[in-house]
């Protein structure tokens, strides 16, 4: 639920331009909840790892369409417009979401149910290369000054949100329909219910306005025909930065979020149940988390929470991993809250820190190029990379090892940056905010929202 203290206008803004992670990030849970359950669906083996691996290679291999509908979907935000960008991308990715759910199992057609599903999983991805930084880029430009860090933490949180509905509707699943009636089609019941969810989030981006930045931008005539290669051009510093600090958001969500459900039935033999249990109460945590580590990093810096953060997830990552596999359900509940905190505590400063190391026209194409490029290399293949990770190591404790080294890639890029908070953002991309503070006096800004 939004804070009460938030303006209407921001709310709405915020409302709007969220609405799209939800679905987005819904699919992506739906899929990595349900990926033991599809594998057998769509690829059947006698050996239950190479069917998981496939499943999961399936949602790995989609995200190299990311940076693809990162520079598409960018390039039309920063030239047209943020909103009717991120519509489009919200319509095409809930009627994508709807069509898995329709597809013909391989038992049906054979091998033709895989390649349909790929297909629809590239296509997909290519959508949600917009979406997230379309959000951020959206809600940071309405956001204040003072304040962005909290105001933008709530896009992050209504992702997540996508995380924790998608576990709600798998865990109701998992009490409701045997094993076989999941394979036989309860599987297709998260994936349909993203019609009506995307039908609700065309409704609320129609009706809002375009945000103040991009309109003073069209006004003064700041408007570049090639916002990517203007990116690559005069901003290749920000590029690496938004690059470096994505590396342990991505992999922190798609191996403590998204794989951690397999993880603790594949490898911990906790039932289903408990599985989904403990991600239903450690995203509602990490959600939590995220609005107040935003208002901590408006009060101390972008830098110091996420450095923060990440630091203690690298000492204590590996502790927790260990603490899961005392074969006590309490421990593991416990264990995988504490990661999942640590997450969200990252995540609640990085829809700001990422707004603010883009100008304005230039914002939504950069951070989408650079932020999708991170979740390609990273992110996407993280559930993978955690199972063959275990396949071939034979310790089930491998995955932390992914996770600890992301932390440090991260460290190294937070050690590179300034600190760019309660600063105005900047507009043109002549003026990136990757310099010293005291070289953003005399610089033109564009200040939206309330103080």
């Amino acid at each position: 639920m939004i804070a009460r203290n938030l303006s209407s206008e921001m709310k709405r803004a915020i409302v709007g331009g969220t609405i799209g992670t939800v679905i987005e990030w819904y699919d992506f849970a739906a899929y990595g909840f349900l990926a033991a359950i599809l594998g057998k669906v769509f690829f059947p083996s006698q050996n239950p790892t190479v069917s998981l691996l496939a499943s999961f290679a399936t949602f790995g291999v989609a995200f190299f369409m990311r940076p693809i509908g990162g520079i598409l979907f960018g390039s039309l935000g920063d030239r047209f417009g943020r909103r009717s960008a991120f519509t489009w991308s919200i319509i095409l990715m809930s009627c994508l979401t709807f069509l898995i759910g329709c597809l013909p199992t391989y038992a049906s057609i054979g091998i033709a149910a895989p390649a349909l599903l790929v297909l629809l999983r590239l296509l997909q991805a290519l959508c949600a290369g917009g979406e997230l930084t379309g959000a951020y880029t959206f809600v940071g430009e309405f956001a204040s000054t003072k304040r962005r860090g909290y105001e933008s933490s709530w896009t992050e949180a209504g992702a997540i949100s996508g995380f924790l509905l998608g576990s709600l509707c798998a865990f109701v699943l998992s009490a409701t329909l045997s094993q076989s009636e999941l394979v036989a089609w309860g599987w297709r019941i998260p994936f349909w219910c993203a019609a009506p969810l995307g039908a609700v989030g065309v409704y609320l981006r129609i009706r809002m306005g375009e945000s103040p930045a991009f309109e003073v931008m069209k006004e003064k005539g700041l408007i570049v025909s090639a916002p990517i290669g203007e990116a690559v051009r005069y901003s290749r510093v920000p590029l690496f930065q938004a690059f470096g600090i994505a590396i342990y958001q991505n992999v922190g969500i798609y191996i403590i979020l998204t794989y951690m459900p397999t993880y603790f039935t594949t490898q911990l033999h906790f039932s289903q149940m408990q599985s989904m249990l403990s991600s239903v109460i450690s995203m509602a945590l990490a959600i939590l988390f995220m609005p107040i580590a935003g208002a901590w990093s408006d009060r101390v810096g972008r830098r110091r929470v996420l450095g923060w953060s990440c630091g203690i997830a690298l000492v204590l990552t590996y502790p927790l991993f260990l603490l899961m596999s005392q074969h006590s359900f309490g421990l593991a509940l416990l264990a995988h809250v504490a990661t999942s905190i640590l997450v969200g505590i990252f995540l609640g400063p990085i829809p700001a820190t990422m707004a603010e190391l883009f100008p304005t026209n230039i914002r939504y194409g950069g951070m989408s190029l650079a932020y999708n490029i991170s979740v390609a290399v990273f992110g996407g293949f993280a559930p993978f990379i955690a199972t063959y990770l275990i396949a071939s190591t034979k310790n089930p404790l491998s995955p932390s090892y992914y996770v600890i080294g992301s932390a440090v890639l991260t460290l190294i890029t937070l050690a590179s940056m300034v600190e760019t908070s309660r600063t105005p953002l900047k507009e043109n991309a002549n003026a990136v905010p990757s310099m010293p503070l005291g070289m953003y006096e005399g610089m033109s800004s564009v200040e939206e929202g309330s103080e």
